[in-house]
């Protein structure tokens, strides 16, 4: 037998297992321009991806709670080009509950900023103006384990 049908053959095994033991996979929906390797990621850990087009936020898990995921870069580049305040003011319109998640090394991001304020002064103004918990992962991989843990 070859090994993507062992493989596919041993998929089908577990999730008969986990559906007999009570286990539904977490669902998620993923917009379409979002990480292809965090939709990967996540399917793999046996979550339920729905690829759609969503605006505003990037993923919506469980029964309606929203995550926008920024990376460091963008989430900078939000701020200077005034756009974060408004996506974070739709984001809280759509979903009652929500959250902001930021990827990638803020430590180094931070320390190459020519003003570190500006980051700073964003981040307090959406924990404390908008009551938006912020998240932060290192890189995709933790950003599929958060978003499934948030899922389940």
């Amino acid at each position: 037998m070859l090994f993507c049908e062992r493989r596919h053959l041993l998929d089908l095994a577990l999730s008969s297992l986990l559906m007999r033991i009570g286990f539904m996979p977490p669902k998620i929906i993923a917009d379409i321009r979002e990480s292809a390797f965090v939709v990967q990621a996540l399917r793999r850990m046996r979550a339920d991806v729905a690829e759609k087009m969503i605006s505003p936020g990037d993923y919506v898990v469980g029964e309606g709670f929203a995550v926008e995921r920024k990376t460091f870069k963008d989430f900078v580049s939000s701020i200077f080009k005034k756009r974060l305040f408004e996506q974070i003011k739709r984001l809280r319109e759509t979903y009652p509950r929500c959250c902001l998640l930021v990827e990638g090394d803020v430590a180094y991001g931070v320390t190459n900023l020519s003003n570190p304020l500006v980051f700073w002064g964003a981040l307090a103004k959406t924990t404390v103006e908008w009551n938006l918990p912020t998240v932060f992962t290192t890189n995709e991989e933790q950003t599929a384990q958060f978003l499934f843990s948030l899922a389940k």
